[in-house]
């Protein structure tokens, strides 16, 4: 905005010189927010936030599930192509002092299993710990462990579903992923009861 300057004066003796805008008016300042403008901009966005907590919460715990299966069944794939591909069994299932146990709580590892015995030892070698659950979710598998044979299938009668359920053993969202036995894994979206 330019300014001009010029000398006001209604009387002939001179004043000091002023400076006014162009459009002759005088400068006005920002409006802004006041204090009570912004309580209620907060009450507001609270009530908001509480109706779609609930929501959110179960979107996210969904997400976490599907997520969870999908990362599974991707490792089953790797482990099963790897038997495959090396000619070596290869063994899934949670560790604990080098054996295979039913815990599924504990931490699930993939390791070489020449001799197909679900124990790590010898020249046994571990290829991948996963990721565990979120801790309060429930995953469980019917069976010990998960042994693939050279020719991908699965040793024995370790077919089966590993059931997820977030939060607890009744979840709306709870999700299986079916092994058959040929070792092909399945997703399964519908509700899965985990036991």
């Amino acid at each position: 905005m330019s300014l001009i300057y010029r000398a006001y004066s209604p009387r002939k003796e001179a004043h000091p010189l002023k400076v006014y805008p162009l459009n002759n008016k005088p400068f006005k300042t920002q409006p802004g927010f006041t204090l009570i403008d912004l309580l209620i901009v907060v009450a507001i966005l609270s009530m908001t936030m509480g109706l779609g907590w609930p929501s959110l919460q179960s979107t996210l715990a969904e997400s976490r599930t599907e997520m969870y299966m999908k990362t599974l069944s991707r490792d089953i794939m790797y482990m099963r192509v790897y038997a495959i591909t090396q000619g070596i069994p290869v063994t899934l299932c949670p560790l604990k002092g080098g054996k295979c146990i039913k815990d599924w709580k504990e931490k699930i590892s993939v390791f070489i299993d020449y001799n197909m015995d679900r124990k790590m030892g010898g020249k046994d070698k571990l290829l991948k710990i996963l990721d565990d659950p979120r801790k309060g979710d429930f995953f469980s598998y019917p069976r010990i462990g998960l042994t693939f044979r050279s020719d991908g299938s699965i040793n024995g009668f370790q077919s089966g579903t590993f059931r997820y359920c977030p939060v607890d053993k009744n979840s709306l969202m709870s999700k299986g992923l079916v092994i058959n036995q040929a070792g092909r894994p399945r997703y399964r979206q519908k509700k899965v009861k985990c036991k």
